[in-house]
């Protein structure tokens, strides 16, 4: 590291945070490499989907950055970025459990008309609402991704 790189590293998360509100952009970097390796942990333990930990982890730094200015710097800033982080992963959870929710009810209507001897060529008007709910479901994720890759 740079020396300037350096002190900016070992500033306190409180003048960092002031640096920022300020308009001095690159002091966030410090806050970001200070708690990125714990934040991604953290996220990674609780995703049932390990390769989203990267995309969470990277979504509560933007949304941090983007309300830098409600940030106390008197206050710490890890509890906040983890709050923040914990409302995006409580989120992908409830996404996840409902696309697998929705994914095992299509697959029972699916094999309950294979089963009956009933299907036809166009499956149930319940088969390919699901169908079309997951179709949605992963739109908006790819939606999602794209945006919280602009910062």
């Amino acid at each position: 590291m740079v020396e300037n790189e350096t002190a900016l590293f070992e500033e306190s998360d409180g003048r960092l945070l002031n640096r920022v509100q300020q308009g001095e952009v690159e002091a966030y970097a410090p806050l970001v490499r200070r708690y990125l390796p714990g934040l991604r942990a953290f996220v990674a333990m609780r995703l049932p989907v390990h390769h989203l930990a990267d995309q969470i982890t990277h979504e509560a730094f933007v949304l941090a950055f983007r309300r830098i200015r409600e940030f106390d710097p008197q206050k710490p800033f890890r509890p906040r970025l983890q709050a923040i982080t914990w409302s995006l992963v409580r989120a992908e959870l409830q996404r996840f459990a409902r696309a697998q929710t929705n994914m095992s009810r299509l697959e029972q209507v699916l094999h309950a008309e294979w089963s009956s001897g009933t299907t036809s060529e166009t499956p149930a008007d319940e088969a390919l609402l699901l169908e079309e709910c997951l179709n949605r479901s992963e739109e908006h994720t790819s939606e999602l991704q794209s945006l919280t890759n602009i910062v």
